[in-house]
């Protein structure tokens, strides 16, 4: 599906009858036109959106689509963003504090550079999954995450996974999560449902990318804690995971952004919902940076947690950063899953 110039572009969001999404964000940073990067599919679906600050390197965070059955948005990886030449009005709605009360609306029109789209392919998942083992892309270690409206650190860490032998697309999960000094076990499943590739763009990090394809995996988890002990209950979301593959189609997990200061991988957006109180929690969890993680997270070049929550499990952390920023080597995180 392309335009008048040959680039690839979504021609079902200039259908007449789609309007365009309002958007509610609460923003730190002064009015600035945004970037549109997306994932587009073959039939002109948009299956990613993501909107990122006009220098395109900050994520936007705290972003509700008022109308997600016309704009399919969905959280994902830096790493292989697409950039589009969607010409849409967008509406802001300023808000203030945690209430996000209207007290200013403008609209704007943004248009991206052409030269910026390139075509995605939808891959067949049963195909997919019955060539690659993708247990691979998930088990590296050093994951950020939190609770809950005050952003109490968790952590998670994946012990085995292995693949349904009655359906490929399908994950069998044994991991343990850390909150408070509490280690807690838990067993689920992650099942693939979209994958999508496209050419790997060049990623300024000094790393050549000809021959590569980059890909995005969306897909959807839950985890079940141990009932038998205490404070546990049932993770359950989102998840979009970056790949690319070499010129042999070899499957990688995707680093090849990660020289750029919002290079993440691995986003898990959901929620925790306690098995005694039936409480449920926000809980969002990410490789080098958190999903929709408001204001706790206030690093320019990686991330760094807002001292506002410090209290709240982040002191550790913080100070292994400080530390490796001083010395200029990494700290190795703590194997507390053992």
């Amino acid at each position: 599906m392309s335009n008048e110039n040959g680039a690839y572009a979504p021609k079902l969001l200039r259908h007449p009858d789609i309007k365009p999404g309002e958007l509610l964000t609460k923003l730190g940073e002064s009015y600035s036109p945004p970037v549109i990067r997306a994932i587009i599919q073959e039939n002109g679906e948009v299956t990613d959106m993501q909107l990122l600050s006009a220098s395109g390197l900050q994520r936007l965070d705290s972003i509700i689509m008022a109308s997600p059955t016309e704009w399919k948005y969905a959280p994902r990886p830096g790493c292989g963003a697409v950039s589009t030449n969607i010409v849409v009005d967008i509406h802001w709605l300023f808000g203030t504090g945690a209430s996000a009360q209207t007290n200013q609306s403008t609209t704007i029109t943004k248009t991206l550079d052409p030269s910026l789209v390139v075509r995605g392919q939808i891959v067949a998942v049963k195909a997919f999954v019955a060539k690659y083992d993708v247990s691979q892309l998930w088990t590296t270690a050093g994951a950020l995450g939190f609770i809950g409206a005050g952003y109490q650190r968790l952590q998670v860490h994946f012990l085995s996974m292995k693949k349904d032998p009655n359906d490929p697309a399908v994950y069998l999960v044994v991991g343990k999560t850390l909150v408070r000094n509490r280690v807690r076990e838990f067993k689920g499943k992650i099942v693939i449902e979209t994958v999508v590739e496209f050419p790997a763009q060049d990623d300024g990090c000094e790393r050549s990318v000809k021959g590569l394809t980059e890909g995005v995996i969306t897909g959807r988890y839950l985890f079940k804690e141990n009932p038998k002990q205490t404070s546990t209950g049932i993770f359950e979301g989102k998840l979009t995971t970056g790949f690319y593959t070499d010129k042999g189609r070899i499957l990688h997990y995707d680093d090849l952004w990660a020289c750029s200061d919002s290079y993440n991988n691995n986003q898990f957006v959901g929620i925790w919902k306690s098995y005694r109180s039936k409480i449920v929690e926000k809980c969002n969890w990410g490789d080098d940076r958190i999903p929709h993680s408001g204001d706790l997270d206030v690093g320019a070049g990686e991330f760094w947690p807002n001292d506002k929550y410090i209290k709240n499990g982040w002191q550790g952390l913080k100070a292994e950063l400080e530390t490796e920023w001083k010395t200029n080597k990494e700290v190795k995180e703590k194997e507390w899953w053992k």
